[in-house]
């Protein structure tokens, strides 16, 4: 009889500690997964986040759009639109400082008696032409309205210029006058002038002859 003793077999049962060991590594990994500090991990974008990298402060995508006017005057008044400073002042006295259309006439005292008038061109001659019930467009793309029949009286400040038109049939005759110098070039000219005026604390400053075809 041998005195050889076998040696034990291998158990092929995990022991309790292994066990242990694997389901606290795979927990781990699994915790790494989701990111730090609680987050998710996910890279879908929230329902703020915009394509531009910006967000929406309502909280999610809007389909309203800021409303807009197509019309050809864009919701103003077509007296809103005249050239220059416009036609509506506000006031009946005098003129806020600006450039102003209309028609003038030299008084004895060498002050100016104005006609403001609306002066249009292009899209809102067209536009203001209609509205009056006139031809539109306008013959050489600009409209005058003159409905109100109020006069201004205004002052013609010293150093006034004048650009104004000798032959007022030439476009290309203008020059450039002092106001006293304009006034004796007029000579027989009768009636009023359509012009443009720049004003700066009630008086005229500037005075510009509008040559039309």
């Amino acid at each position: 009889m041998s005195n050889h003793q076998s040696r034990p077999g291998l158990s092929r049962q995990p022991s309790l500690a292994a066990v242990l060991v694997i389901v606290l590594t795979l927990a781990s990994a699994l915790a790494g997964c989701g990111g730090d500090d609680g987050e998710t991990g996910t890279d879908e974008p929230s329902a703020t986040d915009q394509p531009d990298g910006t967000t929406d402060p309502s909280g999610g995508g809007s389909d309203v759009e800021t409303p807009t006017d197509d019309s050809p005057t864009g919701g103003l008044t077509t007296n809103e639109l005249a050239s220059g400073s416009g036609c509506t002042p506000g006031t009946e006295t005098g003129l806020p400082d600006g450039r102003w259309f209309g028609y003038a006439e030299v008084t004895d005292d060498g002050r100016v008696d104005f006609d403001l008038a609306c002066w249009f061109t292009d899209t809102v001659a067209a536009v203001a032409a209609t509205e009056d019930g006139e031809e539109s467009p306008p013959p050489n793309d600009y409209y005058i309205r003159n409905v109100n029949p109020l006069i201004r009286s205004l002052e013609v400040g010293e150093g006034t210029m004048v650009i104004w038109y000798p032959d007022i049939g030439d476009p290309g005759s203008s020059e450039t006058a002092s106001f006293d110098e304009w006034v004796t070039g007029l000579g027989g000219r009768d009636g009023e002038l359509g012009v443009w005026i720049e004003t700066a604390d009630g008086e005229i400053t500037d005075i510009e002859e509008q040559w039309v075809p």
